[in-house]
């Protein structure tokens, strides 16, 4: 039971904290950001200095909301806590996005509005309904079921609820469904949120739910806000239960244990009275009803003629802007990440770089043949903060410039001549802007404030005049900018996005019909162009002719047809979401039965006044505690050697700030250790303390270990023997308790840009002990005895006085990466390198521990299919001159498992080392198979076939030797391991050992390794 319990506790607890990144940290923002607070009933708002109006919407937007999102999540936000729930602005960041914490509980919202798909509602009502309703799935932590496991754990519990029952599809589903049923708009009625799935359906692809919820490596499979949207508001429609998550949380509690491991399928049977089987079947069923039946209803649809290539495996063409007769487009993958390509008349496609995945998409300027697009670059430092860039691409010379560095610039349009460009500008502390550059420097010539309650998102020219999108409460709509925003089109609860000028005439991409089609405004009249059975996007306009990306369920290819819509049309006719419309009427519904008339009405929303934010005084925030040790740094890497070394008996308690710049524990534990002074085992008490700050430009990573064990006292001793000395070390246990402590600094440069991930990490890392290694050196000579007892014996001769060293460890080293992003079908990137190199030493004992100089170089290479990949590695260290060897690393191949003495009996021969790795990741077979049901999803099977070679030279006395080892890999991979919704790789590996030095280290007895090692592979993908 002694090794078992540290993996019952870490299923239960740590791997859903750990799937949360640890303890959640949204990332830093700058370091030198000043803050203030404001308070309502339910919320405490904290914010940069500066964005005092913005914090008061959402704080009236958030406590506007509050019921509205619990009615049918049986609770509302932070009902069953007693102290406001944090609420973070981050207003530095350049792209959009906010999260609800379970672990430490907070919210975090981005602010900055979405610049390149924005769904048909402004972005304060998007994160005050999507995150209040995670805010009110929060509440299950603290229901009365469960109130006493919180009392014993903090938040920890609620962070491992998160995974054992709603996990991530349930959690984004609801909140989807929730900011559907509560407004006109929501992603529930976006064609692009579920376009997939209609063209899956639509070719017959209905997979079971597993498929859809836990992916494949084969085929495309949409992220889990859909299957969640599609599951849950499917359920609400056919069977009429506007209730289905308060009646979902209700059955998490067991009637005979507390936690009901079949939560789902027991409200599945309570609203339907069916499994989950037959209710995914019944919900796919209508879906693919209600678009066949408007598929029907829209008349005939374009013959197209296929332009772009077929690819093996699911791709697609985004962002298509044409130039001098050749289209360039965006071009991603399931086995190939972001690229930009020119796809030539004959359909031949040319790549010309690799590509972000955050950019806008491609415009072209004629006159200078550039094509131009917006780039979301993260800041060199600070995670939370970013700019977008205005690059372009040159058609003549094929260098890629960027002709803006700073701002937030996004959706670049070019005038007629190339000599200007309109983008759309977006102030860290609210509003939008259209701001003119010229197209040389990059400088700003004009700036167009829009309205407050107008969100400008993609602009155009119309001779002279620049002409916008804009969101607001009321939909989307088109303003003439250079008029004083006047309204060209006015705005309806419809999407509109790729606007663009041609010719004098405006084009824009609307999703009024339920599929997105193009269509051009008139004066007044609007006028659809295009008409497709699934709808398309991307249109490219020539002539009488339309190119334009069509999805399927195989591919997002790019097709060629005859302008074919139906002409003018009445653009306030707006396609009905038959899903959709039912959950607003539910949620009308449970609102009038509650007494209150509509949806998000105004109500009497009281806010304190700011108040300023002390980040010292908030840099300790306790928020979780185990009756249990739990050494986090080491848990978190989820082995089960970590897990059985760092667990056990004690009391931990974890802290984080609400700002997400401190945080670590700090815990008692008590281990059972042998001790050579008694000659037992005994049990050892220890205090142990994590901390770490990332608040400012270096970051600082502090622990302190106190107890557990005990110090050594080290003593050096000489003896000399045919004409040569010798030098040993002894060692003596003392009786005090042990201390360690360390220090890391280190600054997390990101370089990241153009679809490369670069980053640059110089860190210096310190280590000190209460073990001290006394110089005095005792010299002792060899003598010759006669007699009955001959032979050699030691005879003291003197000794030279010195001091005790207390030891410790100082390394400093430098990291560098540069590597492709990896595509969902790929375990490694496509191309890609980086390394380390490092020097370490133990300050005041040079004399007498070799320094240690290290490096570790990898890169990444494409193997023989598109879906394989190679790693190579090269690993060494060189150690100075010195009486004792003191490696730094481990430089010894995979399958040995006595590596510590093995490694110091080389460490004492060679101060030479290094080892080369080669790994092949070779899928064998995608299963995606759910047979197992909720136990586990088999989604392939890989062999993973390695090498390593390591050779040790530079010893004056013994020969350059070598060890290899070679074998592999085989695995499962698992989209979830029993209630752990995450990748899993499980299965075994096998190592053939041998090498020159084979015989040797067996003959000395340091190595009691065989020839062949078979080990058990276990690793989750957080």
């Amino acid at each position: 039971m002694k090794r078992q319990f540290p993996y019952i506790v870490a299923l239960c607890l740590l791997l859903p904290i750990a799937s949360r990144a640890q303890f959640y940290t949204a990332g830093n923002d700058q370091g030198s950001l000043r803050w203030k607070s404001i308070r309502t009933e339910d919320f405490k708002l904290i914010y940069p200095n500066g964005a005092d109006s913005l914090a008061r919407i959402y704080a009236y937007k958030l406590e506007q909301y509050k019921y509205d999102v619990g009615r049918s999540a049986g609770a509302y936000p932070n009902q069953n806590f007693r102290r406001p729930l944090p609420v973070v602005l981050h207003v530095q960041t350049a792209h959009s996005n906010g999260s609800v914490n379970w672990l430490p509980q907070e919210m975090n919202f981005y602010t900055l509005p979405d610049a390149l798909s924005p769904d048909v509602l402004p972005w304060e009502d998007m994160l005050a309904i999507h995150e209040s309703r995670h805010a009110a799935q929060l509440q299950l932590a603290g229901s009365k079921g469960f109130k006493g496991f919180r009392a014993v754990s903090g938040d920890l519990f609620g962070a491992a609820l998160s995974a054992l029952y709603p996990s991530d599809w349930f959690l984004e589903g609801d909140a989807v469904v929730a900011e559907t049923g509560l407004t006109a708009s929501g992603r529930g009625r976006s064609a692009d949120f579920l376009e997939y799935y209609r063209a899956a359906f639509d070719e017959g692809d209905f997979r079971n739910w597993y498929r859809w919820r836990y992916g494949s490596y084969r085929h495309f499979t949409p992220d889990h806000y859909k299957i969640g949207y599609l599951t849950l508001g499917g359920a609400r429609y056919l069977y009429d239960e506007p209730n289905f998550s308060a009646i979902y949380f209700d059955n998490t509690h067991g009637k005979f244990f507390p936690l009901a491991f079949d939560a789902l399928n027991r409200t599945l049977k309570q609203v339907s009275g069916k499994k989950l089987k037959a209710v995914w079947n019944e919900i796919a069923a209508a879906q693919d009803s209600i678009w066949k039946e408007d598929i029907a209803s829209r008349g005939e649809f374009a013959q197209r003629e296929r332009v772009s290539p077929e690819a093996r495996r699911f791709t697609q063409y985004t962002g298509t802007t044409a130039l001098e007769g050749q289209l360039y487009s965006i071009r991603k993958g399931i086995a190939n990440g972001n690229h930009l390509v020119r796809i030539g008349k004959d359909g031949s496609v040319s790549t010309l770089r690799p590509f972000a995945s955050m950019t806008s998409a491609l415009t072209a300027s004629a006159s200078d043949g550039r094509i131009y697009w917006s780039e979301v670059v993260p800041d060199r430092r600070w995670s939370l903060k970013g700019s977008s860039r205005i690059c372009f691409y040159e058609t003549n010379t094929g260098a890629t410039r960027t002709l803006t560095r700073k701002g937030r610039l996004y959706n670049p349009a070019p005038n007629g001549d190339g000599s200007l460009l309109s983008v759309t500008g977006y102030p860290q502390n609210g509003g939008s802007e259209i701001l003119v550059l010229d197209s040389f420097f990059g400088n700003e010539t004009m700036r167009y404030k829009a309205p407050d309650h107008i969100q400008v998102v993609e602009s155009a020219w119309l001779g002279d005049r620049i002409v916008a999108s804009g969101l607001s409460e009321d939909g989307f709509g088109i303003y003439d900018v250079s008029g004083g925003f006047s309204t060209l089109l006015e705005p309806r609860q419809a999407k509109i996005k790729q606007l663009r000028s041609q010719d004098g005439n405006l084009y824009f991409v609307s999703d009024r019909s339920g599929v997105n089609e193009l269509y051009r405004l008139n004066a007044s009249e609007v006028v659809q162009l295009s008409n497709n059975r699934l709808g398309a996007s991307d249109f490219v306009v020539c002539g009488d002719s339309l190119y334009f990306s069509a999805l399927t369920a195989e591919e997002r290819a790019i097709y060629k047809a005859s302008i074919n819509g139906p002409g003018k049309i009445d653009y306030g006719e707006l396609y009905k979401h038959p899903i959709a419309e039912t959950l607003s009427m539910q949620e009308a519904a449970l609102a009038a039965a509650d007494g209150k008339a509509a949806l998000g009405a105004d109500a009497d929303i009281a806010i304190s006044d700011a108040r300023s934010y002390n980040k010292l005084l908030h840099l300790i925030k306790l928020h979780s505690w185990l009756p249990l040790y739990v050494d986090f740094d080491e848990t978190s890497n989820l082995s089960f050697e970590t897990l059985t070394t760092s667990m056990g008996a004690g009391a931990t308690a974890f802290f984080q700030n609400e700002l997400g710049t401190a945080f670590g524990s700090l815990g008692v534990s008590a281990t059972r250790r042998y001790s050579s002074l008694t000659d037992t085992k005994e049990w050892r008490p220890g205090v142990h303390a994590r901390f770490t700050y990332t608040g400012r430009y270096p970051v600082l990573k502090l622990s302190a270990d106190l107890g557990n064990s005990h110090p050594y006292q080290y003593m050096l001793n000489t003896y000399s023997y045919g004409g040569t000395k010798y030098i040993s070390l002894k060692s003596k246990e003392l009786q005090r308790p042990s201390a360690s402590f360390s220090a890391k600094v280190y600054v997390p440069f990101n370089f990241s840009g153009g679809g490369w991930q670069r980053g640059f990490i110089p860190q210096i890392k310190a280590s000190l002990t209460n073990s001290f290694i006394n110089t005095t050196i005792i010299d002792n000579k060899v003598v010759q005895l006669m007699g009955e007892k001959k032979g050699a014996a030691l005879m003291f001769n003197g000794l030279n006085p010195g001091e005790a060293v207390i030891l410790g460890r100082v390394t400093a080293s430098v990291r560098a990466y540069s590597v492709l992003t990896t595509p969902s079908s790929r375990k490694y990137p496509r191309f890609g390198a980086g390394g380390e190199l490092g020097y370490s030493l133990r300050p005041a004992l040079g004399s007498y521990f070799t320094p240690d100089l290290y490096f570790n170089i990898y890169g990444y290479l494409p193997g023989v299919m598109d879906t394989h990949g190679m790693r190579l590695a090269l690993l060494g260290q060189y150690q100075f001159k010195g009486a004792f060897k003191d490696p730094y690393l481990r430089v010894l191949p995979r399958g040995f498992s006595a590596e510590y003495e093995l490694n110091q009996y080389l460490s004492a021969r060679y101060p030479i080392q290094a080892v080369f790795n080669l790994d092949y990741d070779l899928p064998l077979v995608n299963l995606d198979w759910a047979g197992l049901g909720r136990l586990a999803y088999i989604k392939s099977v890989d062999l993973r076939p390695h090498l390593d070679f390591a050779i040790y030279s530079g010893s004056e006395k013994y020969a350059k030797a070598s060890l290899f080892s070679v074998g592999s890999e085989l695995c499962l991979n698992l989209g979830n391991l029993a209630w752990i919704p995450y990748d899993t790789r499980i299965g075994l590996t096998y190592s053939f050992n041998g090498g020159s030095l084979w015989a040797d280290m067996t003959k000395n007895g340091v190595s009691s390794q065989g020839h062949h090692h078979i080990g058990f592979v276990f690793s989750i993908n957080l």
